[in-house]
């Protein structure tokens, strides 16, 4: 894990929401919300540190940014609005989960080592990704019975390296050390 220099605070109670980045007493980063500001979608929601480098991802105008000291803010998602996002503790993968036009989630995966593309996974709709380590990712499947009146499966952990799905024996997943989720 690398040690970061930088300090992040982001304030989100509605509307006035800022994001500030630290670095001892330096500011390196400043989105800060004018008084009364409108529309919360235009201020940083969401903000997510790298475990393993100096990388700050957060939602922006309905895309991802990725910020580092030495690139500024880019834009890394475009058309992306996340939730309960996740890095795998070593920094190679990045999940999340987004909204879908029937209110239910798709969980999506990118190898932030590669080209970084997300690739939606699991088969139907997913929710609260969670990894629990580097190679192991826990989430809900959702949705309501199927015609034969099975209930949704339980909870299940996605095994990055092989693609395939397991059923999980953790109930639910409040935190995980380090933290590298979104989830508070």
């Amino acid at each position: 894990m690398v040690a970061t220099s930088a300090l992040f605070i982001l304030d989100e109670p509605l509307p006035e929401i800022s994001l500030l980045v630290l670095e001892g007493e330096r500011v390196v980063l400043s989105d800060l919300a004018p008084k009364g500001s409108p529309d919360p979608s235009t201020r940083p929601l969401r903000a997510l540190w790298s475990p393993t480098s100096e990388t700050l991802y957060f939602t922006k105008n309905g895309a991802v940014w990725r910020w580092t000291p030495s690139g500024g803010s880019t834009r890394f998602l475009a058309g992306v609005d996340w939730s309960s996002a996740t890095i795998s503790p070593d920094g190679a993968h990045l999940a999340y989960a987004r909204r879908r036009s029937d209110g239910l989630h798709d969980v999506y995966l990118a190898d932030l080592g590669h080209d970084g593309r997300p690739v939606r996974i699991g088969r139907g709709p997913r929710d609260n990704p969670v990894f629990l380590n580097s190679s192991q990712l826990w989430f809900l499947p959702q949705g309501s019975s199927d015609c034969i009146g099975h209930a949704p499966a339980g909870p299940l952990v996605y095994n990055v390296s092989n693609g395939t799905e397991s059923p999980s024996i953790i109930d639910n997943v409040l935190r995980v050390w380090p933290a590298t989720s979104t989830r508070a």
